[in-house]
């Protein structure tokens, strides 16, 4: 779930709910109740979850916001593109 990813994510780069709220450019109280499940991941904002998904590469993906099929059925690119070799 999106709640233990961000925790998770969070806690491997040693980061407060303070720090990662700063960086993700959210109030840390969203970013708490994210955390804790108390926020329905598909009413979070498009830049909230693209800062978020900035922050921890790899590990929380828009996917995760707004579910697999919504994102496929509105063409989302989930991850970025590979270059070609």
């Amino acid at each position: 779930m999106l709640e233990e990813k961000l925790v998770r994510a969070r806690e491997q780069k040693r980061w407060t709910i303070n720090e990662t709220a700063r960086r993700a450019g959210v109030h840390r109280f969203a970013l708490q109740k994210l955390e804790q499940g108390l926020t329905d991941p598909q009413k979070v904002s498009v830049t909230t979850a693209v800062a978020l998904c900035t922050l921890f590469p790899g590990e929380i993906f828009l996917e995760d916001f707004v579910g697999w099929s919504l994102a496929k059925k509105n063409r989302l690119r989930l991850k970025p593109k590979e270059k070609p070799q």
